[in-house]
């Protein structure tokens, strides 16, 4: 699956980076912004994500959720964690899953 293959990449590229770097993305300057105090680097906007989890009938399963025009932001700290970032989306999480 495509997103599988984003996801494996995305981590190689986590790992490859040390700390916030200008060679991170070939030379260029990174994009910075602030959310709940903390600053974050910018890696690029959200389209979709994939994950497992195991609901209701009790069976592990995979959840696909594509994000449309407005969409989220993925950034990074400097320990590199992941943060998913709202920005100007209006996505939100409810009892049915993400929804906006």
């Amino acid at each position: 699956m495509i997103f599988r293959r984003q996801i494996a990449s995305l981590a190689r590229a986590a790992r490859a980076a040390d700390g916030l770097t200008l060679d991170f993305h070939g030379g260029r300057r990174p994009e910075f912004m602030r959310s709940r105090g903390k600053k974050l680097r910018k890696l690029g906007a959200l389209r979709g994500v994939i994950y497992q989890t195991v609901k209701g009938g009790g069976l592990l399963t995979d959840y696909v959720h594509g994000f449309g025009r407005k969409r989220p932001v993925l950034a990074m700290d400097r320990k590199r964690n992941l943060h998913i970032v709202r920005g100007g989306s209006r996505y939100t999480v409810t009892r049915r899953g993400i929804e906006g």
